[in-house]
């Protein structure tokens, strides 16, 4: 019918309307959904020029359509698939970085925060009692006040209390079936229908990973892997052209977004620090080392201040 339509645009501004009449008989016959009633609801009033008008944009609107269909169905749903797995791997470096930063804030806190309490009280003591004798410490004992109170007032890492201690294989396991598990039921990776379902489920895999509770990451996995619970992904269950052309755009996006996420994640000072650290034993045993040094120092500064 294209085809037909697309000689009607040409012979229409020097044909007579009984000679265009007499070639729309066909397409009349062929537009069984009226698609093109206007049309020749135009021709058949003897309306040369609105009758071209009409039928140059919906041709024009035909060859958008055309070049929209060029990305085929299938084509959309690979591309789709490609971006779910990106997504998946990022989200992944995403969690084992803050599985990782987890890890260094609970052992912060185990190994350092009795000797960072008493070194932070002293440094307020000592800087009481300069400022007592010259007013411009007072700026510091300031600082020195807020440093203590927000270090008291903050609590212990959620995670430290429940955290299981795992050996390095067992590590290895947990990093491993968290990945395989993720992908299964990421809320990001699912189809929209499901997505509510599976943040619930993610949450308790994410505390669970959090926690280094291998046991409970690997009750989730086998239930994902046997079909227990199912969540299809979105390349999976769609597909109408526009809202697979819209799961493509939301992926994109978020791809993006969880790449930013990890770079800056990864670029962070804490990061960093976790990076430098070869064995963390070793490393909080000469941090506490230093501390301890400071708070002797401290302890006979105030000494001699009294």
């Amino acid at each position: 019918m294209i085809k037909k339509l697309e000689y009607l645009q040409r012979m229409i501004p020097g044909a007579s309307v009984e000679d265009i009449l007499a070639e729309i008989s066909y397409l009349e016959l062929q537009d069984t959904e009226n698609q093109l009633s206007e049309f020749i609801g135009l021709v058949k009033a003897g309306k040369k020029d609105c009758a071209t008008d009409w039928l140059n944009a919906y041709l024009e609107q035909s060859e958008q359509l055309r070049h929209k269909d060029d990305i085929s169905l299938e084509g959309l749903k690979t591309r789709i698939k490609m971006l779910e797995v990106q997504l998946s791997v990022m989200v992944n470096k995403i969690a084992e970085l803050q599985h990782l930063a987890g890890e260094y804030r609970s052992m912060h806190w185990k190994e350092m925060n009795e000797v960072m309490g008493k070194l932070l009280s002293l440094r307020k003591e000592v800087l009481y009692l300069k400022m007592e004798k010259d007013g411009s410490f007072k700026e510091e004992y300031d600082a020195a006040e807020q440093d203590e109170k927000q270090y008291k007032n903050t609590p212990p890492p959620s995670e430290h209390s429940q955290r299981h201690k795992l050996n390095a294989d067992e590590n290895a396991l947990l990093q491993k079936r968290y990945r395989q598990a993720s992908k299964l039921c990421h809320p990001d990776l699912v189809a929209e229908e499901l997505k509510s379902e599976a943040e619930h489920f993610f949450v308790a895999l994410s505390k669970a990973y959090m926690a280094n509770d291998l046991e409970t990451v690997s009750h989730i996995l086998t239930k994902l892997e046997n079909g227990e619970v199912i969540f299809a992904r979105a390349s999976e269950v769609l597909s109408e052209y526009d809202m697979l052309r819209s799961t493509l755009n939301r992926l994109q996006s978020e791809v993006e977004s969880r790449t930013t996420e990890f770079e800056n994640l990864e670029n962070s000072a804490l990061i960093k620090t976790i990076r430098n650290i070869d064995q963390w034993d070793l490393y909080f045993s000469a941090l506490r080392r230093r501390f301890k040094g400071e708070i002797v120092l401290l302890e006979k500064e105030l000494e001699e201040l009294m």
